[in-house]
């Protein structure tokens, strides 16, 4: 350091150097050895005159360091001058502008780095007349010991150019008197120590200087902070006080960039505060206190981020098992973390919102590393008078680092008598930090607390907020809740609590959690009651009225409002309180949204009129009866609710809601949000595109409208995906599944044409009193889960008079991605005694949706359950229906479902099945899944007077039941009825005098142990079909069948018979279309009148009827329907395959394609007078049969009459040797028309045709028959089959005669070494020895051939012609006798 220099002098002259400088370190120490620089030393200089005379330099610098923190202070210079008995003390702190490290923190024991002391050691007080600070010079005021040391500067005098402020400082017992005069401009720093007293000017110009107080100033009654200065208001110091931390002062005014900073627990007691320009007062926790408070535009009171620090605080962030935190909460809880806000628990709120003190909390952390954000301080500022229009924030800092949560909002206390201005009053939550994953980022802070009392706040027009802190990536639930701001006119005691999100969520209608949900604002004042003349709740604000975990103690805590107004976008939860809703708006408007939950109860006004705002119901509801609804408003009832309107102790049962009115219109929607909510109300009125819809519900009301385009609905609201009795079924082979199922079955969906993917969702639930959820439709493997369609809900109203213009509906919902399948119908049960109005009324399917790269298709769902009772429909010209859903290409449309109107004045009951002409591709149940049916599922009886199945619908029973028809079985020519699974259905019309004749208006299905009972005589019109597989006709005796239609009989069937296989009528009158019998199966009658175009076909079939008669262009025939080779081994006579290709044999021999087995044909068999057996097939390849020989007829009557055609002939089929004929049997007394009977064979192309097949025909009478009776061969394209056999025996003269005619022109293609299997001949293959005609006849080319495997066979006729083309070959063994032979021969 330097040394000491006293000079005492008359007459100091000269130009030179008087210093004493500390020594400088030496510079290039390694690292870890920098070394320090020396103080300065002390000069003193005593004069008898002035230093006029002297132009040199005194100097004490301190010597230079090796870095700012190893700079020496500099010394002191002491000059003292006596002229004319006047002395003049100055002393000069010099420095050579070295810059040190600003000291704000003093030990008291002189070891202050960089400073320069004067101390008791000259005495218990120093007066100077100039105090001189250059080049950053700074000195420090101190008492070595406890005595105190007082030091008195009149003038000072600073550097204002130099790099570093020069300063005063003063602690430990000095006492500094600066007395330069009333208005003081500072040339320094000044810093007021601890333990020490500093007496300042009256008013205090900080000039561009600071100002920190730790001690205690005295004096300065003025403060001017300004050009940037900083002022620190120490919670140690004091300013004209006694207390600590209390300054007093006339007037504070901050100008042009300057700082105040005031710490936790400083009371700021200035008579008027003024901040202007750009300047700052900083308030950690401190309380002002002023007559009059002044905030220009650009300054600022402010405590952003100086609350709580990072990961502190009763509200700070909580880092969840995810990589990201939440934000902290305070008046409004944080914001969530992820992208739907999965990591739901967020701290707790807390603080009060009548005088908030407590500061914000910071921010979470993360696992990525550092995080900085701190909540917002405390400010407590009471005034007289305030004008602000700069800025007032206690805002929560955002969370700074990758994943980081935002902090919390601080408080604002302000009690004034006047608030005016157009600034802003903010705490403020803080905005969420970073993430490398927006869908996965942090959560931001909480709005803090603002309370502002006042007499008048007319000419505020500025901002108050406290804001959720916004999450920059726009997911909503990671958005703070709003704080609270309350105000409160203390000359009204009016009370008004605003919660403001500013429009920033978190957008939701419902809180998952009481306490720490996220996103919402909490009250928490250790109160049992909140009373308000108004709640403001805006700009998105969840307002959650909650008794908090730390306040357990009031389990009855009430809030009261008078007033509750809002801009339609907050809300109110009312968790576990009473809250007393006096009123809204004037005209009981609703602006807010009003939650509550199961464990409150909420006094409503009498009549609420909600305008595009939301209710909420669960919990205790009192006192209200009248809800209007309109302009997108939006009403709730939950499970967990009721209402006692009567405030008698007599609550009502959870989920009944009784009001007296309800009306609702412009998009106006009434949710009964939970499964069995019940609304009770004396009128239901929906207007316009309001609606009333839930996912099951029950409405009980005197007066229910629905007009205009208003709806009640239950739509996609039942089982979801893949659940419900009637779920959709998945596919493993296929990437799609089935449609789900209720009152139809769900369709099933299609590989490929061939290849059905699964079986259907299934119908159940009851017809008359429908109350079960549709079922969810079946996602498949392409789109994953979540992308087929829920089932319908539950729809159940109950009024004296219904109007219906709109619609009620409960409507499977549709797949929502390609691929998957719809849901099914819901259930709408109606009982009403006036049904009105031009609506719908309905429960359709959901659609399915294609793929968008192949064929694969999502099914439709079945159609639901409807059940209207009504007494009075006379002005109802709506619609009720219940369709299946739809779908495209190889998926299948659901079935529909059912609708039931019972007429309870008439007690008329009706099934309504219609599927809006849609069929589901089902022909046939073969089991209870088969796909698209509706079936009745819960009874073992049905009664309905009517029956009506439209548009393709196809109706079953899944259980044995009996269903009485009473009056009327209707339709429109498109649906199927089936009967099957021991269902028995009994038509009581049938037996009525006006219903003799009965016209089927669908088609009928019967299967195995189904009955039913139809009335006498029934017309099968076209279009239709009757069907009877298997069970039971009964009551029919005549039946006709129109043209277009088909009627078949199946072998495991029968009509009013007794036996399977046995369908016995009075008479049939085919008059067109088809008649198919089974295999096996016989038709009895007296008459069969077959007409126009009308066939009877089968492959064996037995008529044993009267009168037949077969009219021109009619047919009774088995063309093609014997054996077939695919599902039976292709016959006796199957065709041969041995490098040719053979036509079936049977009568006679198949042709041969000329081949390396040139000449192999199938086997002949059958009998020639009771043929039995069908025709073989033809064939191609070894394995490859496409041409079916002729079936089986037999014919048993009294009159046979054919003008048309009887035939058993085989089917041609290009490529494949021809079938053979058939057999047919015809036994009448008489036989007369100009028809054809016939059992030819089938001709061939590339291959050869068929043999024919085998005719007899015994009759009495012949005389009016000039028709054919044949059995010729099928043309081959080289050989044609071989002729079969005519056998005519008259049964009164026993006259008996066989037929051989091949009809073919050409002779025979070679000599007959074959006996067994020539081609193109006939066989007569009855194992008998002997053989006797009154006439054989051989025409055509015929070979006849006996087959006698040997033995010795005689043929005998009395008469033998020809037309010499024909041949007959006896082999070894054979005896021909001819009675007569013709010269022709």
């Amino acid at each position: 350091s330097g040394g000491s220099i006293y000079i005492q002098v008359d007459q100091l002259i000269g130009s030179g150097k008087i210093q004493a400088h500390g020594g400088a370190c030496t510079l290039g120490s390694p690292s870890g050895y920098e070394g320090a620089g020396g103080g300065g030393g002390r000069i003193a200089i005593y004069t008898t005159t002035p230093l006029s005379s002297w132009t040199g330099i005194v100097t004490a610098y301190g010597g230079a360091g090796y870095d700012l923190t190893h700079n020496g202070a500099p010394g002191t210079i002491y000059i003292q001058s006596t002229v004319a008995s006047v002395i003049t003390r100055r002393i000069y702190i010099r420095d050579n502008n070295i810059v040190r490290v600003p000291q704000f923190t003093f030990h008291g024991n002189m070891s202050d780095v960089g400073s320069t002391y004067i101390t008791n050691a000259v005495g218990s007080s120093f007066t100077v007349d100039e105090l001189h600070l250059h080049g950053g010079g700074r000195i420090g005021f101190t008492s070595q010991g406890s005595s105190p040391f007082t030091f008195t500067a009149l003038k000072i005098f600073g550097d204002t150019t130099a790099t570093v402020s020069p300063q005063i400082l003063a602690y430990n017992n000095a006492v500094v008197v600066i007395n330069n005069a009333t208005s003081w401009i500072a040339p320094c720093d000044v810093i007021v120590g601890p333990g020490s007293t500093v007496h300042l000017p009256v008013s205090y110009d900080t000039n561009s200087f600071n100002l920190d107080i730790q001690g205690s100033a005295k004096g300065a009654f003025s403060l001017y902070p300004r050009l940037q200065s900083v002022i620190n208001f120490r919670v140690n110091g004091t300013l004209n006080s006694v207390t600590r931390g209390e300054y007093k002062l006339f007037k504070m005014q901050q100008s042009e960039a300057s700082t105040s900073r005031l710490e936790e627990g400083v009371q700021l007691m200035p008579q008027e505060l003024i901040l202007q320009d750009t300047s700052i007062l900083y308030n950690t926790k401190a309380q002002i206190t002023a007559t009059r408070i002044q905030v220009y535009c650009g300054a600022q009171i402010n405590a952003y981020g100086m609350g709580y620090k990072v990961d502190t605080g009763p509200g700070s962030g909580i880092m969840t098992g995810s990589s990201a935190s939440t934000g902290a909460s305070h008046g409004g809880a944080g914001g969530s973390c992820g992208d739907s806000g999965w990591c739901h628990v967020t701290p707790d709120s807390y603080g009060s919102l009548y005088y908030p003190d407590t500061p914000g909390s910071g921010g979470g952390l993360s696992i990525y590393g550092t995080c900085y954000g701190d909540g917002g301080g405390v400010i407590s500022m009471s005034a007289q008078y305030m004008t602000i229009n700069g800025t007032i924030t206690a805002d929560g800092s955002p969370g700074v680092g990758t994943y980081c949560g935002g902090a919390s909002g601080g408080s604002i206390l302000i009690q004034t008598r006047v608030l005016d201005g157009v600034g802003s009053i903010t705490a403020n939550g803080g905005e969420p930090g970073d993430s490398t994953n927006p869908y996965s980022g942090p959560g931001a802070g909480g709005g803090g607390r603002i309370a502002v009392y006042h007499k008048d706040i007319a000419g505020w027009q500025g901002l108050i907020a406290a804001y959720g802190g916004q999450e920059p990536n726009e997911f909503v639930s990671r958005n703070g809740g709003a704080g609270t701001i309350y105000l409160h006119n203390t000359d009204t005691n009016y009370q008004h609590l605003v919660v403001d999100n500013g429009g920033f969520g978190p957008a939701r209608t419902r809180m998952e959690q009481r306490y720490n949900g996220g996103g919402d604002t909490h009250l928490t004042d250790p109160t049992s009651s909140y009373n308000f003349d108004e709640i403001t709740i805006r700009g998105s604000a969840q307002l959650s009225f909650v008794t908090p975990p730390h306040n357990e103690h009031h389990q009855d805590v009430s809030l009261s409002v008078a007033r509750l107004t809002g801009d339609h976008t907050g809300a109110i939860h009312n968790w576990n309180g009473t809250m007393y809703l006096e009123s809204s708006t004037a005209d009981n408007a609703w602006q807010v949204d009003i939650v509550t939950y199961a464990d409150s109860t909420t006094y409503f006004p009498p009549h609420i009129h909600m305008q595009n705002t939301s209710i909420t119901f669960n919990g205790l509801i009192m006192g209200l009866t009248h809800i209007t609804q309109m302009f997108g408003s939006r009403s709730r009832f939950g499970i967990n609710g009721t209402t006692n309107n009567n405030d008698d102790g007599d609550d009502g049962v959870l989920g009944t809601y009784t009001f007296q009115t309800l009306n609702a219109n412009f998009d106006g929607s009434v949710q009964l949000e939970a499964p069995g909510v019940q609304l009770i109300t004396s009128s239901i009125v929906l207007e316009d595109t309001a609606s009333l819809w839930g996912p099951s519900f029950r409405v009980q009301s005197a007066v229910l409208k629905v007009l205009g385009n208003a709806l009640i609905h239950s739509n996609n609201l039942g089982y979801g995906e893949l659940l419900g009795p009637g779920a959709g079924r998945r596919s493993y082979w296929t990437t799609i599944g089935t449609g789900g199922g209720y009152g139809g079955h769900g369709g099933s969906c299609t590989y490929s044409a061939d290849l059905p993917c699964g079986d259907a969702g299934i119908s159940y639930g009851s017809v008359y009193w429908p109350r079960m959820p549709g079922s969810g439709g079946s996602d498949c493997s392409y789109q994953g889960a979540g992308c087929a369609g829920s089932g319908g809900g539950v729809i159940e109203l109950t009024t004296t008079d219904l109007f219906i213009d709109g619609s009620v509906e409960c409507n499977g919902g549709d797949a929502v991605k390609s691929g998957c399948s719809g849901g099914s119908g819901g259930s709408i049960l109606i009982q009403t005694t006036s049904l009105l109005g031009v609506g719908s009324i309905v429960s359709h399917g959901g659609s399915g949706r294609p793929l968008v790269y192949d064929s694969f298709l999502g099914a439709g769902g079945g159609g639901g359950r409807i059940a209207v009772y009504y007494a009075n429909d006379t002005r109802w010209t709506g619609s009720v229906e219940s369709w299946g859903g739809s779908a495209t290409h190889l998926a299948n449309y659901g079935g529909a479902g059912t609708v039931y109107l019972e007429d309870t004045k008439r007690n008329y009951k009706k099934l309504k099945v219609d599927n809006n002409q849609v069929s589901p591709q089902l022909a046939v149940i073969a089991t209870e899944y088969d796909a698209g049916g509706t079936y009745l599922t819960d009874l073992a009886s049905y009664y309905f007077d009517e029956i009506t199945l439209l548009g393709k619908a196809h109706l079953a029973s899944q259980i044995p039941t009996n269903i009485t028809v009473g009056k009327r079985l209707t339709g429109d020519y498109t649906a199927h009825l089936h009967v099957q699974n021991g269902t028995k259905i009994s038509t009581l019309f049938s037996s009525s005098s006006n219903m003799s004749t009965f016209e089927l208006p669908l088609s009928v299905d019967m299967y195995t142990l189904g009955h039913l009972n139809l009335p006498p005589h029934v017309v099968v019109p076209g279009g239709i079909s009757l069907a009877v597989r298997g069970g039971a006709v009964e009551g029919v005796s005549n039946l006709t069948t129109l043209p277009s239609s088909s009627t078949y009989f199946g072998a495991a069937g029968r009509v009013s018979s007794s036996f399977r296989s046995r369908y016995a009528f009075h008479t049939l009158n085919i008059i067109g279309g088809t008649l198919y019998l089974d295999y096996n199966t016989t038709l009895s009658g007296v008459l069969c009148n077959v007409q126009e175009k009308a066939t009877i076909y089968g492959p064996t079939m037995n008529l044993s009827i009267t009168t037949i008669i077969v009219s021109p262009g009619a047919s009774i025939h088995a063309d093609g329907l014997g054996y077939n080779g695919n599902t039976d081994d292709g016959g006796p006579g199957v065709g041969m395959n041995m490098g040719d290709v053979s036509g079936a044999s049977h009568g006679g021999t198949g042709g041969v394609d000329p081949g390396p087995s040139y000449g192999v044909t199938g086997a002949p068999y059958g009998s020639l007078y009771y043929p039995t057996m069908a025709g073989s097939t033809g064939r191609d390849q070894p394995q490859n049969f496409n041409s079916p020989g002729g079936g089986v007829i037999w014919i048993t009557c009294t009159n046979l009459t054919v003008h048309g055609r009887i035939s058993a002939d085989g089917r041609y089929a290009y490529g494949f040797g021809g079938g053979s004929g058939g057999s047919i049997v015809v036994q009448t007394s008489t036989l007369s028309g100009r028809g054809i009977v016939q059992v030819n064979g089938a001709p061939a192309a590339i291959a050869g045709g068929g043999g024919g097949g085998r005719l007899a025909v015994y009759y009495g009478y012949y005389d009016n028959w000039s028709g054919s009776l044949k059995a010729s061969g099928g043309l081959g394209s080289t050989h044609s089959g071989g002729a079969g056999t005519v056998y005519i025996m008259n049964t009164i003269t026993n006259y008996k005669t066989l037929i051989v005619d091949r009809e073919q022109a050409l002779p025979m293609p070679f000599t007959v070494t074959i006996p067994t299997k020539t081609p193109f001949c006939t066989y007569l293959t009855d194992n008998v020895s002997y053989y006797y005609f009154d006439h054989l006849q051989l025409l055509g080319t015929s070979c006849l051939v006996i087959f006698s495997q040997g033995k010795a066979v005689t043929l005998e006729a009395a008469k033998f012609t020809g037309d010499i083309t024909a041949s007959i070959h006896l082999l070894s063994n054979h005896t021909l006798n001819i009675t007569s032979v013709p010269p022709t021969l």
